[in-house]
């Protein structure tokens, strides 16, 4: 609006004889106004589209290149035809156009990027007895990760059962250099209710009719001193989905059953798309005044239960 204002103006008093200065003052008021509501536009084009800012930027150039040329292009015949004053007041009365458009764009889309805020991509969280909802990447006191959490979803199709991995990715056999996958939880039958008002919604884990074969949550046990990446991944659960009999070893808690665990041969064996939504946190544990074992220098291998397992054909 100062742009089409400090055009109208210099426009006006072009036929009357004023000082160099005042002039000057004139025409440095309108490129600055120019340039400013430019950049506002720059930034407002690269607010709309985030996720390919450069692409909009050079879009955006592209196009006042193109107005540049046009208006140089049509400025001499409109000062023939209709006069300077008249020629430069239509053009800040197109500029005053052109900016309640943008104003109109601005609050539309400020509130498209509100309810893109509010109609996320599928995400899934996890939050403990008196804890907060974890974000990706927290830490957390392992003394904090004792009782099963709590599962919440953001973005999710309430019409669809769903199966939950939880797996501690950081496990190194002490003194062998072997890193293992631990499985820390498996359960099926996941749903939620519609209903409820918010975006987060909570799941509830079905009845359990005794082929499910589910394994119960073991909570983090990292080395004192250490910290290790715990997953939650989230997937869609197919209709006729039947537990794999080849992972039966999976439901007693103990090293034994859950250590080696291959989420890939688990994934062919189910017949699961990859995750729909997948969270972490890094558990600690504190170090201990206890002498413990040397750990390896380095990690020389990687152990995964062999198992015979038939491919089940997924959904994709």
């Amino acid at each position: 609006m100062l742009a089409s204002a400090a055009i109208a103006v210099y426009g006006s008093f072009l036929a009357y004889i004023f000082p160099f200065w005042a002039i000057l003052l004139m025409v440095f008021i309108s490129c600055f106004c120019m340039t400013a509501a430019y950049n506002i536009m720059n930034v407002l084009i690269v607010d709309l589209y985030y996720t390919t800012p450069a692409t909009a930027m050079a879009a955006n150039n592209l196009v006042r290149c193109f107005l540049g040329a046009g208006t140089t292009a049509a400025a001499n015949p409109l000062i023939n035809a209709i006069g300077t004053q008249w020629t430069y007041l239509a053009v800040s009365g197109v500029l005053v156009a052109v900016t309640s458009l943008l104003l109109l764009v601005y609050f539309k889309g400020w509130n498209w990027r509100r309810g893109q805020a509010e109609s996320l991509l599928p995400s899934v969280t996890c939050r403990y007895p008196s804890q907060a909802w974890i974000q990706p990447g927290s830490t957390l006191d392992v003394q904090d990760t004792g009782p099963r959490p709590e599962i919440g979803t953001v973005g999710l199709d309430c019409n669809t059962r769903y199966l939950i991995l939880s797996l501690d990715l950081d496990v190194v056999f002490p003194g062998t250099g072997i890193q293992t996958v631990i499985l820390h939880w498996y359960q099926s039958n996941f749903t939620f209710d519609c209903s409820r008002d918010g975006n987060l919604k909570v799941l509830k884990p079905g009845e359990d009719d005794g082929s499910s074969h589910t394994a119960p949550y073991i909570a983090p046990q990292p080395p004192p001193g250490t910290n290790h990446r715990y997953i939650f991944l989230l997937f869609n659960q197919p209709q006729s989905y039947g537990f794999p009999e080849c992972f039966a070893h999976i439901p007693p808690q103990t090293k034994d059953a859950r250590s080696g665990f291959d989420i890939r041969e688990f994934m062919l064996a189910a017949g699961l798309d990859p995750p729909v939504a997948i969270n972490y946190f890094y558990g600690r544990r504190k170090p201990s005044h206890e002498k413990q074992p040397m750990p390896s220098s380095s990690v020389t291998k990687t152990y995964f239960k062999s198992l015979d397992c038939q491919v089940t054909a997924s959904a994709m």
